[in-house]
């Protein structure tokens, strides 16, 4: 009885459990929406029905296409699903559907509203025929017993010399009646190579004075690959028939024997002016006391003399001047020179006979290194000024005045073993362009705060700022995934308005941990590369005082200052960037006013295309036509792309009308670019696409998003220069047409 009674109370309990069990919850299923087309074109007053096609369905509701709503940015007018847009543009349109649970879905679409245009027809069809190329005054001449020819094609002036004659003078590159003027600082650069390793001479002669060269380069040697050559003086007196001379003839170069025959291939001549230099004098002797002021007498080893200050002369007497040329001499130590200063040294002097000396600059810092001198220089019987002048390409805390005049020889000619030198005055001018730097702009963070400043970046990047030690503290915990520059910016946004044209510095001291590769972009508030007035990249290492002068390419409205810094070292993961004093100079007055280049070109179409390849950042390039094509041959990239870009100018374009540029393209290898169609003396451009230009020819077409209203200047920019690019490489254009529709 008590088994049969457990069993029934089993059982009971079984079924009071599932009674008691609450039915599973069913999970809604989201409706879907198929059938939106996420891209459609149609043209200006045809009608378009959004829902064509376009159904809605839920698992547990059914059929939902009845239910489907569908709005539009801009708004238009949708009747059952049907739009007619009366404007051109792009619209967004977006489909709604809600299920019985209040689950909402959605789905999109673009609609671009093309103008109804006519058929292409040609505007203008450019014929790569090549003119005569314009020498710019620049002659070659072969004289005497020298014989050779020259040929300006191809972008370049080669010369073929078949017999180098017997002087140097008998084979010459030359140029006159250059203008120059006193107080201006000039700079001609040549850039040329050889068939093999040759010498010449490359002289600025001021020819008002018959020969009275300004500056030159004796015995220079030219190797087999491009390379500038450069001359830098400042002009202490006025010429209007200065003379350039690059002389090649004969075969004697200070023992080195050129051959007989070689060509000699110039890429271009660019002539630089800074005008209006300001001069000061940072030493003046005129020996009026009887204190040296520094300036020392050595008369040392085998030489043996005196000297003495009387009548406010440095009198120096040698009854044995020695061995060698340092054994008697005027020497001074610790000179400062400054990076881009001019610098003239002048020593007003007489010798008891004719003798030959040395008078030399040198930057001692370096070891051996002068800046400048005058070797085996003939100094007379009367006060007469001697000077050395030079640009300093670089700056030096001790430079060496060297006037050395002991020993016999002095290139093939002897000074007596006695004889006196008489020094009135020895005279240091410095001259630096005349300009005026206002400070505009300056942050030395005193007040504990950062403002202005703003940093933003891709999702993967983790960095802050801060104010540490009245300083801007940059960190950053986590660089860009992808390591490129342009994912992490580091951004001041200021107030002040910058001027095409206009001549610019900024300033800052700073501290980073580890090497920091970064871009300096100067834009407006868009911080977009296409709307750019300045540019500058490298590496900040250690710590330093950072500065960059620059001249502005466009007009910009409330500047924005962008280091891009998403470029991590090798190996590094984190940074700190410190920043600290920082000032932007607004530059006035006297700058580079006036580059003459000469590159060698011919013109064709009336010279309506041409090349621009930044030099001064290591771009190099020649445009030429020939058989109807056009030539782009790259020597090196530049780091930005219009650091290496052929462009087709003055093109006027009438209102009323969609443009097509179409062109055809090939290379001796893959090159990458950027083409275009922009708006003259502005960055505005209606057409600009990326390129891929291969060994096998390729034609592109790019169209106007919409029709042009008035009649505007326009030129085509093809821009190459990406490092990523290899060199050299050569473009050919066969083709490139303008077409027009209405």
């Amino acid at each position: 009885m008590r088994k049969i009674l457990s069993v029934f109370l089993m059982a009971l309990a079984v079924l009071f459990v599932v009674a008691c069990q609450e039915e599973p919850v069913v999970e809604n299923v989201a409706p879907t929406i198929s059938g939106v087309q996420a891209e459609v074109d149609i043209d200006l007053g045809q009608p378009w029905d959004a829902l064509e096609g376009v159904t809605a369905s839920d698992t547990e509701d059914g059929d939902l296409t009845s239910s489907i709503i569908v709005t539009s940015i801009p708004a238009l007018t949708i009747t059952a699903g049907v739009v007619t847009p009366t404007e051109t543009g792009d619209y967004y349109f977006t489909y709604t559907v809600e299920d019985s649970d209040g689950e909402v879905v959605e789905e999109y679409a673009t609609l671009t509203v093309l103008p109804v245009v006519s058929e292409k027809v040609v505007y203008y069809d450019y014929d790569f025929v090549e003119g005569a190329a314009d020498l710019n005054g620049f002659e070659v001449g072969f004289a005497e017993t020298a014989v050779g020819s020259f040929e300006a094609a191809k972008g370049v002036l080669s010369i073929d010399v078949t017999n180098n004659g017997d002087s140097d003078w008998h084979a010459k590159l030359t140029k006159n009646e250059i203008q120059i003027e006193k107080g201006n600082t000039y700079e001609f650069i040549i850039r040329m190579k050889a068939s093999e390793t040759i010498k010449l001479h490359y002289i600025i002669n001021n020819a008002d004075a018959g020969w009275n060269p300004f500056v030159g380069a004796w015995n220079l040697e030219v190797g087999t690959e491009f390379e500038d050559y450069s001359l830098e003086f400042l002009a202490t007196e006025n010429s209007v028939n200065t003379e350039f001379l690059v002389q090649f003839g004969g075969d004697n170069f200070d023992g080195f024997t050129n051959p007989n025959a070689f060509e000699l291939v110039v890429d271009s001549i660019l002539v630089i002016e800074t005008p209006s230099v300001i001069e000061e004098v940072i030493h003046a002797d005129d020996f009026s006391t009887t204190d040296l002021n520094v300036f020392e007498v050595s008369i040392g080893e085998t030489a043996v003399g005196t000297h003495a200050i009387v009548d406010g002369k440095l009198n120096v007497s040698l009854t044995e001047n020695g061995d060698s040329d340092w054994h008697a001499k005027v020497f001074k130590g610790g000179i400062q020179i400054e990076s881009g200063a001019s610098y003239t040294f002048t020593v007003n002097m007489k010798a008891s006979v004719a003798v030959k000396m040395h008078l030399i600059i040198n930057n001692a810092e370096a070891g051996w290194s002068p800046f400048g001198g005058q070797w085996n220089m003939a100094v007379g019987t009367d006060y007469a000024d001697y000077t050395v002048q030079f640009l300093a390409g670089q700056a030096s805390a001790n430079t060496e005045f060297l006037l050395q005049f002991g020993g016999d020889n002095f290139d093939g000619f002897t000074n007596p073993a006695a004889w006196d030198l008489s020094i009135d005055s020895i005279t240091i001018t410095k001259a630096t362009a005349a300009t005026v730097e206002t400070l505009v702009l300056e942050d030395d963070f005193e007040d504990g705060l950062t403002t202005g400043w703003s940093e933003r970046g891709v999702e993967s990047h983790v960095a802050t700022i801060t104010n540490v030690n009245n300083a801007l503290n940059f960190q950053v915990d986590a660089y860009p995934v992808d390591k490129n520059p342009w994912e992490m910016d580091l951004y001041l946004a200021t107030e002040f308005d910058v001027v095409s044209g206009g001549a610019y510095k900024l300033v800052f001291d700073y501290t980073t941990v580890n090497d920091q590769f970064y871009e300096l972009c100067f834009e407006d508030i868009a911080m977009d590369w296409q709307i750019r007035a300045g540019f500058k990249n490298g590496t900040l290492s250690g710590s330093g005082n950072f500065e960059f002068t620059f001249i502005a390419g466009m007009n910009l409205t409330d500047l924005y200052i962008k280091l891009s810094l998403g470029k991590p070292a090798d190996g590094v993961t984190t940074n700190t960037l410190t920043i600290d004093n920082l000032k932007f100079f607004e530059i006035t007055g006297s700058t580079v006013s006036e580059e003459d280049l000469t590159d060698f070109s011919a013109g064709g179409e009336e010279s309506l295309w041409g090349t621009f390849n930044n030099n001064d950042e290591g771009a190099y390039g020649t445009l030429y036509a020939e058989d109807g094509i056009l030539y782009y041959e790259i020597q090196s990239f530049g780091a930005t792309d219009w650091f290496n870009k052929v462009f087709f100018s003055d093109i006027t374009l009438t209102g009323g009308g969609l443009y097509t540029i179409e062109f055809t393209v090939k290379a001796d290898k893959e090159v990458t670019g950027l083409a275009g169609l922009n708006v003259s003396g502005q960055w505005d451009p209606r057409i600009w696409e990326n390129i891929t230009i291969s060994e096998t020819e390729t034609t592109y077409s790019f169209t106007m998003d919409a029709m042009l209203m008035f009649d505007m200047n326009f030129e085509i920019l093809m821009q190459f220069g990406f490092l990523t690019n290899e060199s050299p490489v050569t473009i050919e254009i066969s083709s490139l047409t303008i077409y027009r529709q209405e």
